[in-house]
């Protein structure tokens, strides 16, 4: 239970604030860096993921060093993962916080600064739906949330509904999580594919 207040707490931390409509919101800057966004919070969360999960470490450290290339084509850096500690919930518990907080408010409000507000939010959706290959649960509150956060975030930018239908519908049918995790993975696919071609 500790864990999911964990993430409810830290899920406000990377709200970001969004006025934009989807259909002006970015239309004319390149796509290359909407790509880039989208990259970026797909590779630094499967990295803080594979961190918390006990992932090998050559796995992680690939992952981050794709994310720090992803965050470079947008002029920036990225903090080090956290260390890790003898305590598995500790783990996960700050590598939720390095995902939400030590790297991902920053990024969010520097995308939103340096390009728009469709950028941190294809970062943060990115980001925030990695964090059910962690934290899934068939009907708990965290996953409501963050199924929430798929709904209208993907709204916000346009998206086309059949992209995260799968997704939204596994969730919201209480599904097993070796049914989920493949649909995470597919939604990502989606929405870099659908970003490199509209």
């Amino acid at each position: 239970m500790r864990k999911h207040s964990l993430l409810l707490l830290a899920f406000a931390v990377l709200a970001v604030s969004i006025s934009c409509e989807a259909s002006v919101c970015g239309q004319n800057l390149p796509k290359s860096t909407q790509l880039a966004a989208w990259d970026l919070g797909d590779t630094l969360s499967l990295a803080a993921v594979g961190h918390g999960e006990d992932i090998a470490p050559v796995t992680v450290n690939n992952l981050f060093v794709k994310a720090k290339a992803n965050a470079a084509k947008l002029n920036m850096t990225l903090p080090d993962l956290p260390p890790k500690t003898g305590d598995k919930i500790k783990n996960k518990a700050n590598a939720l916080g390095y995902m939400l907080n030590t790297a991902g408010k920053p990024i969010g409000d520097a995308l939103t600064t340096q390009f728009d507000k469709e950028h941190a939010v294809l970062f943060e959706l990115s980001l925030k739906s990695n964090v059910l290959l962690m934290m899934y649960g068939p009907g708990e509150s965290t996953t409501q949330a963050i199924a929430n956060v798929i709904r209208t975030r993907s709204e916000r930018l346009g998206l086309p509904p059949r992209i995260t239908a799968n997704l939204l519908g596994l969730i919201e049918a209480g599904a097993d999580y070796s049914k989920v995790k493949p649909a995470v993975f597919q939604m990502h696919s989606d929405v870099a594919n659908y970003l490199r071609t509209k």
